[in-house]
C-alpha cells in the first residue's frame, strides 16, 4: 500500500494527492469483489497483490 501511495504522490499534484488521503480508500482481491475500507494512515502497511483493486471514493452529501 504504502509503494501505491509513494507512486501516486509521483503521478499527481500535491493537492490532489492529499486530497486523496483523505477520501475512502477501498481495497478489493478483484474489481468485482467486496472490499475493505482502508483507514488512512494505519492501513498504509496493508499488501496489496498483483490483480488487488484500490478504489478512491470521494464522499458526497447533500439533501
Amino acid at each position: 500500500m504504502t509503494e501505491v501511495l509513494c507512486k501516486l504522490r509521483e503521478l499527481l499534484p500535491e493537492e490532489v494527492y492529499f486530497e486523496i488521503r483523505h477520501q475512502s480508500l477501498i481495497l478489493s482481491p478483484r474489481p468485482d469483489a467486496p472490499g475493505i475500507v482502508l483507514t488512512m494512515p494505519e492501513d498504509e502497511k496493508k499488501v496489496l497483490a498483483d490483480g488487488h483493486c484500490l478504489t478512491v471514493v470521494t464522499p458526497v452529501t447533500g439533501g
